[in-house]
C-alpha cells in the first residue's frame, strides 16, 4: 500500500529462499508470492536448521536491502532458492497472481 520495497527471506534446514519485491504496482507482491507457496508449516524446532545457511541468506537479505538504499540494481521479482546441501542456487520469476486482492494492485 506504502510503495515500500520488500525484501523477503527464509531459512530451514539446508534450504534458504530470497526475493524482492519493489511493490510499485505492476509486479507481483507477497500476497501473490505467498499463494504459490504450500500450506506446510515448517518449524526450525522441529525440522532443524543450519546456522550457516542463516547466515548466508542473511546476509545476501542485506545486501539487496543495501542495493536498494543505494540505488543499486536489483533482481525483482526473482525467487532465489538455496540447497545447501550441494551448495546451489535457482532461481524462478515470479509473476502478479490473478487471484490476488491486495491493495497493492489497485491503480491510485
Amino acid at each position: 500500500m506504502h510503495k515500500i520495497p520488500l525484501v523477503s527471506a527464509a531459512a530451514i534446514r539446508f534450504d534458504g529462499q530470497l526475493i524482492c519485491f519493489d511493490n510499485q504496482g505492476s509486479g507481483p507482491c507477497y500476497s501473490c508470492f505467498s499463494q504459490t507457496m504450500g500450506q506446510e508449516q515448517l518449524t526450525c524446532s522441529e525440522s532443524g536448521i543450519v546456522p550457516a545457511v542463516v547466515g548466508l541468506i542473511g546476509v545476501a537479505q542485506a545486501l539487496l536491502a543495501f542495493n536498494i538504499l543505494t540505488g543499486l540494481q536489483v533482481p525483482w521479482h526473482l525467487l532465489q532458492l538455496f540447497d545447501g546441501r550441494r551448495f546451489a542456487w535457482n532461481s524462478f520469476q515470479v509473476t502478479p497472481s490473478a487471484q490476488c486482492h491486495c491493495a497493492h494492485h489497485k491503480v491510485d
